[in-house]
């Protein structure tokens, strides 16, 4: 509660000191009523200090746009960490099978009964595995020819 109270109050203030400095820069319309604040140019349009209807409409659609956006990807991610989580807490749930590393296809939870389960992984390795050797043989210069 703190830090969004700390957080509302620094953004009422950078909002206040913004509003202070244009009303003050509108009124010395000789020069800069703000050290350091120059006017660069009079055109409303090109000017940062002054927001016509089309840019205040372009900023509008674009904070809009971006919100959007920013809850969507909070939305997803939430049910990206949900499903995770709801998987986790189903191994959980599990009893605990160890993993054998061993290439014995007869055994289920080994690396050759997942290899013989699912072939597409052996080919997937297997293809990975020829194109990185090619793929450093070709660094080397050994298709170069000499």
């Amino acid at each position: 509660m703190r830090r969004a109270l700390f957080l509302i109050v620094i953004v009422l203030i950078l909002i206040a000191s913004g509003f202070l400095s244009i009303q003050l820069n509108q009124q010395a319309n000789s020069g800069a009523a703000l050290p350091g604040m120059r006017v660069q140019t009079d055109n409303p349009e090109a000017s940062v200090l002054v927001t016509t209807p089309t840019k205040g409409a372009l900023f509008l659609g674009f904070a809009g746009f971006v919100l959007f956006n920013l809850v969507g990807i909070g939305v997803t991610l939430a049910i990206i960490f949900w499903f995770l989580n709801r998987q986790v807490v189903r191994a959980r749930n599990q009893p605990n099978r160890e993993f054998d590393f061993s290439l014995a296809a007869a055994r289920p939870n080994s690396l050759g009964g997942t290899l013989a389960r699912y072939p597409a992984i052996t080919i997937f390795i297997l293809v990975v595995l020829v194109v990185g050797a090619a793929l450093t043989l070709a660094l080397l210069g050994f298709f170069t020819p000499r």
